[in-house]
């Protein structure tokens, strides 16, 4: 039997006092879950959100992983890329799985709105140019290789 342990809650960086510093902060916490059993971990939105502060529900770079210096911040409220894939390694290392959480249809608004030129209507969808597998109607591409954009 399996045992997957929910790695947040709401706003847990914030009340943790652990801005930015979330994923840090699990790493650690990796031994000791091993050893009591948890085999999987269920982690909060890895991407960038509309504001430094935001729990990720409200994406606004599917492809900002804590990278890049977009509203407001580099590190997202759990922290950056590096720090993520430390966490993802430490997790392997002792045979914890990772599932993420994250909601595809949501959409904070990015930018600006632009114009979708499969069907001419105006949405909050502009992702950045490194975005070359997610397609303009909002459906992910499942094709290697195919270029998107």
């Amino acid at each position: 039997m399996a045992v997957m342990m929910q790695a947040f809650y709401w706003d847990a960086p914030v009340r943790e006092n652990k801005c930015g510093e979330w994923w840090n902060f699990l790493a650690e916490k990796v031994p000791q879950l091993a050893a009591s059993g948890i085999n999987s971990l269920w982690l909060p939105p890895f991407s960038k959100a509309a504001n430094p502060t935001s729990n990720g529900y409200d994406p606004y770079d599917y492809f900002d992983l804590g990278e890049f210096n977009q509203k407001g911040s580099v590190k997202t409220l759990y922290g950056n890329r590096a720090e993520l894939e430390n966490l993802i390694q430490v997790m392997r290392e002792h045979e914890i799985g990772a599932i993420a959480d994250m909601v595809i249809n949501h959409n904070s608004g990015a930018d600006e709105e632009e114009t979708n030129p499969l069907d001419g209507k105006k949405r909050w969808t502009r992702f950045p140019q490194r975005a070359e597998s997610f397609h303009a109607t909002g459906t992910l591409s499942i094709r290697a290789g195919m270029n998107m954009r």
